[in-house]
């Protein structure tokens, strides 16, 4: 079955609270272009959806689609920063967007209260970890950029994403 929007595309997300959906929100808010979001259970059934023609678009992790990006199944239409793996798909500030999509971090959290000590240690073996070379290397291939914040970066990035996604909320009226 063919989910295709009158007048627009029917794009998906890989579920509803996801990233994809914020990033999709922002990143295609044009007048010239209505986009209808359809969020799946996960990134193999948005993928399988793609491809079988029943959604004109994903919005995913590079790593969910790279293989079938580089074999030609699929097309990459737009990046939200430049990866040395796929320089021939273009970042959306090339392409003239302003507002740059939302992150896809993974952090290492521990529980409130830890010794300082304990925390000071954790964070050298941390950012030790994460600036490895071979690390980069691996995870390169997957869409992946590596790159290390302090728990003071982090944080703060943390609190600049919610307040632009409650922002977001405010001027779509959801609750």
């Amino acid at each position: 079955m063919r989910r295709r929007m009158r007048g627009g595309c029917a794009s998906d997300t890989p579920g509803q609270g996801r990233s994809a959906i914020s990033a999709s929100t922002s990143s295609m808010r044009s007048p010239a272009q209505a986009w209808s979001r359809l969020p799946y259970t996960g990134a193999a059934p948005a993928v399988i959806a793609l491809r079988g023609g029943h959604i004109e678009g994903v919005v995913l992790a590079l790593g969910a689609l790279g293989t079938q990006i580089k074999g030609g199944t699929l097309r990459g239409l737009a990046t939200s920063n430049r990866v040395a793996e796929y320089t021939d798909i273009p970042t959306l500030t090339e392409l003239g967007y302003r507002e740059d999509l939302f992150g896809v971090w993974l952090s290492y959290l521990a529980p409130a209260g830890i010794p300082e000590d304990t925390r000071k240690a954790l964070v050298g073996v941390i950012e030790q970890a994460v600036k490895a070379p071979a690390i980069a290397a691996k995870l390169a291939p997957l869409g992946i950029l590596q790159s290390y914040a302090t728990p003071e970066q982090q944080a703060a990035e943390i609190r600049e994403e919610f307040r632009r996604a409650g922002e977001m909320v405010r001027k779509a009226g959801l609750k």
